[in-house]
């Protein structure tokens, strides 16, 4: 039973990365598969390659002060953060909330089984999320001539028994988001808050990142004598990854044992917790004038209304704002200081409004509102079809959707900047109105991809939202659109040394976003609406 329903969570997962399209087509599903297979070697390989980097400076200045071990309980406390910040919302969500824990839970199935399975889930993706670090670490020291039995066997034991506590943390948070949410009455506005804290958490530490780094090269020492003292399993990491098989050892019991403490509190609450009626206030009817809404009105208020009750739509989604938020925050807080430092390096002021374009792109295309929004209707999708309103209103109301919550964002921002940032007034107006073509360009383009890529045999929201296809598609063709612009500006102007304003080079990206967003819009209003129809 146990291998069956681990088939299923892996099968419901695989359906959601490859979309429907590849269901039942032989040679479209193998294509889909070795299209999806490039794609993670791709994302694999950026991070593994910057881990690399950062594990060979570090094996650089304590290799030879003998705390090589330090290295890897550094990165071994980043792979599990990794981890951790990967699963944190998703362990509550596949277990307390997946939408077939009734059905499971009728049959006659142990609930430690349904456990297994999904905990099974999760540890695949802490280890893949471990081994895009802790893979490039061991390489870096072994390129530097560590080779032993000690060390290629603790590699191939650490890449398996690093994701435990991980999974362990990742638990015991579900466990409490669990626990809380069932006992307030809004539960969206607690795990996004809580998400909030992660993120601003997360861009702090990686801004002090080089901080950091300089500290622990001037303080290695004393550093790795605290850890020894006060941390005994990140000593224990380190030894192991140097090929120490007795710290090895301990390490591994010790990841075992916690996690075997957390999975027997799981399963102990598990029925209480996936069963529990969610708190709030019970709802007493008043008597009051119903105000007729016109059709187009009603669709966004509905997707309003889902964005807002789904915390994990709502963060993996509008991530991109957040970030332009914080920034013009910061903008407008140290603008001063900014100034400054425009005035010391001239050379900035004529490319200023080209960086600032260049940020609002590429932040603009990490906001997914639309990628997976078609296959998020699930198997509700029939009471909007049975519904007397147009397919292209359903599009349009998504399309809506991601306006309201990027669009506005993005645009606070591009206006800020071009209020206090030194620009002449073409550049002023132009960055504003860029806004506006970036986002109704990636608007069309997630929901053309998840048009294309649906899938709606899902149990659990965060599948669709954080491993469809459409969504990885999405952010893949936002990369490629910034890294073209900025490719195209490099080539004119270093390579073949034209005399190019920033306006002008404005302008045509302008003119050339426009023309890709009106073909976009134009394929989903004729043909994207005919695709809809057939769901």
């Amino acid at each position: 039973m146990i291998k069956t329903l681990i088939k299923k969570q892996l099968l419901e997962l695989f359906a959601t990365m490859f979309g429907r399209s590849a269901i039942g087509k032989k040679g479209n599903k193998k294509g889909m598969v070795a299209l999806y297979a490039v794609l993670l070697v791709y994302v694999f390989g950026v991070f593994s390659f910057l881990f690399y980097g950062t594990a060979d400076m570090l094996f650089g200045s304590f290799v030879p002060m003998g705390l090589a071990w330090l290295v890897f309980a550094l990165l071994g406390i980043a792979a599990t953060g990794f981890g951790v910040l990967g699963t944190v919302f998703l362990a509550n969500s596949m277990l307390y909330n997946a939408k077939d824990n009734d059905l499971l839970l009728s049959m006659p199935i142990k609930p430690s089984n349904i456990i297994i399975s999904r905990v099974f889930t999760i540890y695949i993706m802490d280890f893949f999320y471990e081994a895009m670090i802790m893979l490039p670490c061991f390489a870096a020291y072994i390129v530097r001539g560590n080779v032993s039995f000690g060390i290629i066997f603790g590699a191939l034991v650490l890449l398996f028994a690093l994701p435990l506590p991980a999974l362990a943390i990742s638990l015991v948070l579900g466990f409490i988001v669990a626990l809380f949410s069932g006992r307030v009455k809004n539960k969206s506005l607690v795990t996004m808050i809580i998400s909030v804290a992660f993120i601003i958490v997360y861009f702090y530490v990686i801004m002090q990142v080089e901080n950091y780094i300089a500290m622990l090269v001037s303080n290695g020492e004393a550093i790795g004598a605290g850890i020894k003292t006060f941390v005994y399993p990140l000593y224990s990491i380190g030894l192991a990854g140097t090929g120490d098989l007795l710290h090895l050892l301990i390490f591994t019991l010790f990841s075992v044992a916690l996690f075997a403490i957390i999975y027997l509190v799981v399963c102990k609450s598990f029925l209480k917790l996936a069963t529990m009626k969610k708190g709030g206030k019970k709802a007493v009817y008043r008597e009051k004038a119903y105000k007729n809404r016109g059709g187009d009105i009603a669709l966004l208020g509905k997707e309003l209304s889902h964005i807002w009750a789904s915390p994990m739509y709502l963060m993996n989604s509008s991530a991109g704002s957040l970030i332009l938020i914080i920034g013009a925050v910061a903008l407008l807080i140290k603008l001063n200081d900014v100034l400054v430092i425009l005035e010391s390096f001239p050379a900035f002021s004529g490319i200023l409004p080209l960086i600032v374009g260049a940020a609002i792109l590429s932040i603009s295309s990490m906001n997914l509102v639309t990628a997976p929004s078609i296959s998020l209707e699930g198997k509700n999708m029939w009471l909007l079809r049975s519904l007397p309103i147009s397919a292209w209103s359903v599009l349009k109301s998504k399309l809506s959707l991601h306006m309201i919550v990027n669009g506005i964002p993005t645009l606070i921002f591009a206006v800020i900047c071009a209020v206090f940032l030194p620009m002449n007034i073409v550049s002023r107006i132009f960055l504003p109105v860029l806004a506006i073509v970036f986002n109704l360009m990636f608007a069309a383009i997630g929901l053309a991809a998840n048009l294309k890529h649906p899938s709606f045999d899902w149990t659990n929201e965060v599948v669709p939202v954080k491993q469809g296809l459409s969504v990885l598609l999405t952010m893949l063709v936002g990369m490629g659109v910034t890294m073209f612009f900025v490719i195209a500006y490099i080539v004119l102007v270093f390579a073949l040394e034209l005399a190019l304003p920033a306006e002008i080079f404005l302008f045509a990206v302008f003119v050339i976003c426009s023309a890709a967003t009106v073909l976009l819009y134009s394929w989903l209003y004729k043909r994207g609406t005919k695709i809809f129809e057939t769901f």
